[in-house]
């Protein structure tokens, strides 16, 4: 039995722990799918097989952006009691209980059997025994009873447990309308115009609604649930994507297996590869190889310009409507054409000579002063500033010696995008 939310204090602490396991989702299956090989001269595929690999690509990145809908959606939940919208989180991996409860267990891990089988995990709707690899189970206790000998709930978030995403949401829901029930007039105290949804100016998810009441609370969880678990006969789940991807997966092995043919439709990546070790994450495996470094470099401080804009525009103000919409435009299309094609080339490139013959990934690594900048000016200027700065970054490694044509052509790229949107951003 879960316990039951008390306080907004509890109500806003759980929705930021949704909001930080939906965004650690979203880069985990984005890793997986980056690992994916795109090419038959990459080895290890047939054509045909090729096609297959695509269709599980494209299938996990639609799964990626779904979470990246809930992701916005709790933020939305969250503005409408009185609370901040949530991006920041620990850095990847999470192999310890330090913030999570028991079961999520959370790495950045190639496309396989074992990344599927921890992503149909993670989906399912009851599976109180994650089949993803958990947390150790002394230090969980240890941490529980050490809190249970404080009654400390009605002044500051206490820790309720939960074991997987269905039972989260459910306290959730259960704790907006508990609170209610005792206050309906003060619960919803956010303005909702502070709130990021549809509009004739805007067009980010089409599933953001305005959140004012319980109606559209029970609403907004609903399609998080709905996505997840697929409990809609119209809507295909993440757990149904993971669970067929899966099955799909095995199928081929074993086909090729059977015909003595190798099928290997990933990149050989190195877990967590990261540029070195961060404070608030269990142990990665280091990059070494100086080239790759570099890239990883851009990709970090990119992807971190990137949850920057998208901050500014879930925690505007003085923007317009149209600014807030080019806001939103800009984070969409930074990811298209920057972090997708940064991520993807990570993965192609040698990790360095610990790991002989293993290739790197993207990290995400996320900065500690990643914040609001609170008046609108100088956001933007800054905005501006780091677009151009990464601009130039990534023209100057693109002519680095130990650039490969197609790293090149991608950096090159890069560089022009960043620009076009610094562009588009400038107020001068």
């Amino acid at each position: 039995m879960i316990r039951k939310i008390k306080t907004r204090i509890e109500l806003i602490h759980m929705l930021c722990q949704a909001a930080e396991i939906e965004h650690q989702l979203l880069l985990i299956y984005l890793f997986s799918s980056f690992s994916l090989k795109q090419n038959i001269s990459e080895g290890g595929i047939t054509e045909e097989q090729l096609q297959k690999i695509k269709s599980w690509k494209r299938r996990m990145v639609g799964v990626a952006i779904e979470e990246m809908t809930h992701l916005s959606i709790v933020s939305n939940l969250l503005t409408s009691i009185g609370g901040a919208p949530h991006f920041t989180r620990p850095n990847l991996p999470q192999d310890e209980p330090k913030y999570y409860p028991d079961g999520f267990r959370m790495d950045l891990i190639p496309f396989g059997r074992e990344a599927l089988q921890r992503f149909v995990a993670y989906e399912h709707p009851n599976n109180v025994k994650l089949i993803a690899p958990s947390f150790e189970k002394r230090k969980q206790a240890k941490r529980k009873n050490m809190l249970q000998k404080i009654d400390s709930s009605q002044i500051v978030a206490a820790e309720i447990t939960y074991h997987t995403i269905h039972d989260l949401y459910s306290c959730i829901r259960k704790g907006f309308e508990l609170l209610a029930a005792i206050n309906p007039s003060r619960l919803f105290i956010g303005n909702e115009k502070s709130q990021l949804t549809n509009s004739k100016h805007l067009r980010l998810f089409k599933e953001l609604i305005p959140v004012c009441n319980l109606n559209a609370v029970e609403q907004s969880i609903e399609i998080i649930l709905e996505q997840g678990e697929g409990n809609n006969s119209d809507i295909e789940g993440h757990f149904k994507v993971f669970k067929d991807i899966l099955e799909e997966y095995e199928a081929e092995l074993k086909s090729s297996q059977e015909n003595n043919k190798a099928f290997e439709p990933a990149r050989p990546c190195i877990e967590n590869p990261f540029l070195h070790q961060p404070s608030d994450s269990s142990s990665v495996n280091i990059i070494t190889d100086e080239f790759t470094a570099e890239v990883s470099l851009l990709f970090n401080a990119s992807y971190d310009l990137m949850m920057k804009i998208i901050v500014r525009a879930f925690a505007h103000h003085e923007e317009t409507n149209e600014e807030i919409a080019l806001l939103a435009d800009v984070f969409i299309s930074f990811m298209h054409d920057v972090i997708s094609p940064l991520g993807e080339l990570l993965t192609t490139l040698p990790a360095g000579k610990h790991f002989p013959g293993k290739t790197a990934g993207p990290s995400f690594e996320f900065s500690r002063d990643l914040h609001l900048i609170p008046h609108k000016n100088p956001a933007w200027i800054i905005f501006v500033e780091e677009m151009e700065m990464l601009s130039a970054f990534a023209a100057e490694i693109s002519i680095d010696e130990l650039s490969s044509e197609n790293c090149k052509i991608i950096l090159v790229d890069v560089a022009e995008k960043m620009k076009g949107f610094a562009g588009k951003l400038r107020r001068d």
